[in-house]
């Protein structure tokens, strides 16, 4: 994180675009991304900087980096980005991985959600989403099924596996379409927030 005033302003080549506004700001590229986006009301600059490596990386949030790594890992990106870059004080660096998509949440009387369920790349913004999706999709179907667990879990796994492995497949997607050196325009995502998890129903506005 960074101090708001260090969050860029003018961004582009030679600072030639000016950001309306600091709600959000990205890069893409073939050898990674990065997120930023305000937080603690809008007093720091969260960055998330994402790179692709072929070196191993502990499946940990706890493994401490440095400035001096990170900078040399974006060498020769934009300048307002590593202007900011050099305003941070300390970092991790962390794997991410997804996985393929299972055939079947349940087994019996246990039933998975959230990333045990579906771990998917970060590229939609959807890991947290979809775990409260599954909560309340959840709760709905066991509550109809009353006095029958796997009726219930049953239930959940046809409604929810076939949404949670979409959706698992379009993050991946994304972020292989965000490593192309022109990347395409970004995938819809109308049909993931036109659905409603309390009733299990998609509505999308006619356009």
């Amino acid at each position: 994180m960074v101090p708001m005033q260090y969050a860029p302003t003018d961004v582009g080549p030679d600072g030639s675009v000016r950001l309306e506004n600091s709600d959000y700001v990205g890069w893409i590229g073939p050898t990674g991304h990065v997120i930023c986006y305000p937080v603690r009301g809008g007093e720091f600059m969260n960055i998330f900087a994402g790179r692709v490596s072929e070196e191993w990386a502990d499946e940990s949030w706890a493994v401490s980096s440095s400035v001096d790594e990170m900078m040399q890992a974006y060498a020769g990106w934009n300048e307002a980005l590593l202007s900011m870059f050099s305003h941070i004080k300390s970092c991790y660096r962390w794997g991410i991985y997804d996985r393929e998509p299972l055939a079947t949440w349940v087994d019996g009387h246990i039933g998975l959600v959230g990333d045990a369920a579906h771990p998917m790349m970060p590229t939609l913004a959807q890991g947290a989403a979809q775990a409260m999706e599954d909560g309340l999709a959840a709760a709905r179907l066991l509550g109809d099924h009353k006095g029958d667990l796997v009726a219930g879990l049953k239930a959940y796994d046809s409604e929810r596996q076939p949404r949670g492995k979409r959706v698992q497949l379009q993050a991946r997607d994304q972020f292989n379409n965000n490593r192309k050196t022109v990347a395409p325009p970004p995938i819809s995502v109308d049909w993931i927030y036109g659905y409603d998890a309390a009733t299990g129903e998609t509505h999308i506005a006619a356009e």
